[in-house]
């Protein structure tokens, strides 16, 4: 079974992100096969105590989603 690519990403208060713009961005710069297939757009990343993104709590989200 395979993986595919998702970006979570948390913009700063204000900004307005466009998923299908910012994959093309990213696209451009590595490549399509590296390039996520979807882009998410979080309010809030899950963090720890010291501020660091909890990963595998967003795989754990993405999964039950």
């Amino acid at each position: 079974m395979g993986e595919r690519v998702v970006a979570v990403v948390q913009v700063r208060q204000a900004a307005a992100v466009d998923p299908a713009e910012l994959r093309a961005f990213v696209k451009a710069w590595i490549g399509g096969v590296e390039a996520p297939k979807e882009v998410l757009v979080w309010d809030d990343l899950p963090r720890s105590e010291v501020g660091k993104v909890v990963e595998p709590e967003i795989r754990a989200q993405l999964l039950r989603a």
